[in-house]
């Protein structure tokens, strides 16, 4: 239970206070800040705290990092889950998309992905399929002009399908600004499906 007890200096001035043990102790309310600033500790302005003991320590609530020591790749170790609905180039987001098409044999330059202004489409997974007749198939990057070979010739037997797997890191990229673009040679129709970022 809190009192008020009359200032022996100022009688006009109460002083709160309040009953432990039957005893009456001064109510203090704390202030914090460097020398010669006070900011009183209220519902928004709370007691600043921090951690100086080492290993786990238990927090409830929320908590908001914001900064952690180095981390040595080789000692240090943090686990995390595949995400599907993004892959991350240094500190941005890149979206996987995906495109197909069905490509005519002896085409040149068949596009696939159309060029993006100022990014690279790198290719994280793809498919070729052919139908029954054995074809060769090869990814370009493709300027305005005539596209040059970011892959090696694929040389697909009658009715195959070629799968790559996932690479994170990409298994091939078109120059900045260019689209993905494939060329065949005499055979048959080869199909093309790609799972790709913009980088």
């Amino acid at each position: 239970m809190a009192f008020e007890s009359v200032n022996p200096g100022d009688a006009s001035k109460l002083i709160a206070c309040d009953d432990v043990g039957g005893e009456r102790v001064q109510v203090v309310k704390p202030a914090f800040g460097p020398d010669g600033v006070a900011t009183m500790v209220d519902a928004t302005n709370r007691f600043p705290v921090a951690s100086v003991v080492s290993g786990t320590v238990a927090v409830a609530g929320a908590v908001t990092v914001s900064s952690q020591p180095a981390s040595s790749r080789t000692t240090d170790t943090v686990s995390a889950a595949l995400a599907t609905d993004a892959i991350m180039v240094g500190a941005t987001v890149a979206t996987p998309k995906f495109a197909f098409a069905n490509v005519a044999a002896s085409s040149t330059d068949s596009s696939i992905v159309a060029a993006v202004a100022g990014k690279r489409i790198r290719v994280l997974s793809y498919r070729l399929n052919v139908a029954a007749t054995a074809t060769n198939a090869t990814f370009n990057t493709k300027p305005g002009g005539a596209g040059t070979a970011v892959s090696e010739t694929y040389q697909l037997d009658a009715r195959a399908t070629w799968s790559s797997g996932f690479s994170h890191v990409g298994h091939i990229q078109t120059g900045v600004g260019e689209g993905l673009a494939v060329t065949t040679s005499t055979g048959s129709q080869v199909g093309v499906g790609v799972v790709y970022i913009e980088v």
